[in-house]
């Protein structure tokens, strides 16, 4: 059940405001000297991704199903059993005779399909809308004027609003009902109690058996909140060149999984982190032309992740008809997360001391996940749609009460940035369009 919609979530919703959240500073406090700071992120509404060409489509399509033959057998023995009780009977189905005396069943024309393999409950139309929401508690420290370390925190917040619908697509259940009980309703007996009971089978039903007798949770809303993965690390400026005029710093830092992963049964439930330790390295250069009192700042920042191996429980099909494997397939696998790697550009306009307005494009690449388990099995389609490509258009506006401070016309030292984030284009990645508010205290 875990398809592209949830693992596109759980792999980017996590990681993608905390990262790009950061500006590119290069800069470094002075020695003795604190940032503390609070930042709030939180997404608009996701109901659409990139797909794998690329290609906007809602998050849901791999979800909106034809209830045909083929479908309903895979979601429930009781379906299975009944496709073959009509298929025995060797009669067929002629749809354009539906509703007639007949009601399309016919024992002479073969060139029509069988009664099983045209049997369709519906459709199944499933809506999804995902928000999710962080608190980022971020603290830095001067150790020289050089060196900067400190440490990050958010507490994610992720709310997933599900809700489903059968829609009627032909009369199948209601002609075969009506032309068996007209044969002979003791011989195709078990066939008519079979169609009445997919007649009566609504999504409360299929909840039962597709998934609770599957042993997974009920498909609908859910509202989690939890600590994400915690951070540490370090800026060293190595360059600073007379007059500001370039500043290059390298960042190094790691991750720790403190945030919680949700459990294999419960499939609408999104990741708080992402299970393993991340190694971070960054350089970041800032040129600011005619020097430090000029009014633009270019920027430029590339980023690389390098992700630990790790383990994690999950379901595993038995092969590809294995449409939802229930609890016995579950295993410890040996997971190894590809590296990622993101670059940006960003122009910086500075009013004046208080105001200053920046612009960025940032270009973000993820390789192919890669699981191993030790049954025999193909793990390999876990990995299917793990590629992940996105670029982000960000603009910021921001205002230091710095100089305010210290001239005694503001109460503390204080700096206040909004920004917004949106997508422009990408590939197994989520339309996720997001703002954040931080508000920093220097002392």
């Amino acid at each position: 059940m875990q398809t592209s919609f949830f693992k596109i979530l759980a792999k980017s919703l996590p990681v993608f405001i905390v990262f790009s959240a950061i500006a590119e500073d290069a800069r470094t406090l002075p020695k003795g000297i604190s940032r503390a700071s609070f930042l709030y992120a939180k997404t608009n509404g996701i109901t659409q991704k990139f797909n794998d060409q690329g290609n906007v489509e809602s998050i849901t399509k791999p979800y909106n199903l034809n209830l045909d033959a083929e479908t309903i057998a895979k979601i429930s023995p009781q379906f299975k059993s009944l496709v073959s009780l009509l298929n025995d009977t060797g009669l067929h189905y002629d749809a354009n005779a539906s509703g007639t005396a007949s009601g399309g069943v016919t024992a002479t024309d073969a060139s029509k399909p069988l009664l099983g393999d045209a049997l369709t409950k519906g459709f199944l139309g499933v809506d999804v809308e995902a928000t999710q929401a962080q608190s980022v508690f971020q603290y830095m420290h001067g150790v020289t004027d050089r060196l900067s370390i400190g440490f990050m925190v958010p507490i994610v917040s992720t709310r997933v609003r599900a809700s489903a619908q059968i829609n009627k697509v032909n009369n199948t259940v209601a002609d075969y009902t009506k032309a068996l009980q007209g044969l002979d309703p003791n011989a195709f007996a078990s066939a008519i109690n079979g169609l009445q009971f997919l007649d009566n089978a609504n999504i409360e039903n299929l909840q039962t058996l597709a998934l609770e007798n599957n042993g997974y949770q009920r498909f609908g809303s859910t509202d989690t909140t939890g600590v994400g993965d915690v951070n540490f690390g370090g800026r060293y400026n190595y360059l600073k060149t007379p007059k500001e005029t370039w500043i290059n710093s390298i960042q190094l830092g790691f991750s720790a999984p403190t945030g919680k992963t949700h459990a294999p049964a419960a499939i609408t439930e999104i990741d708080n982190g992402s299970g393993v330790w991340d190694i971070a390295a960054s350089h970041i250069t800032n040129y600011n032309p005619g020097g430090a009192h000029t009014p633009w700042t270019i920027s430029n920042g590339i980023h690389y992740t390098y992700r630990l191996p790790g383990k994690k429980i999950m379901r595993v099909r038995s092969d590809a008809s294995d449409f939802l494997p229930n609890a016995s397939t579950e295993e410890e696998i040996q997971l190894h997360y590809a590296s990622k790697v993101w670059t940006n550009l960003a122009a910086k306009y500075s009013l004046n001391n208080v105001m200053s307005f920046e612009s960025s494009y940032e270009v973000y690449w993820k390789g192919r996940d890669n699981y191993q388990g030790s049954r025999p099995k193909d793990y390999g389609y876990l990995s299917d749609e793990t590629e992940l490509y996105l670029e982000t258009l960000n603009v910021n506006w921001s205002i230091s009460m710095l100089d305010a401070f210290s001239s005694h016309q503001f109460p503390l030292p204080m700096d206040f940035s909004v920004n917004y984030y949106r997508p422009m284009t990408g590939r197994n990645a989520a339309l996720a369009p997001y703002f954040t508010f931080e508000a920093a205290m220097y002392f």
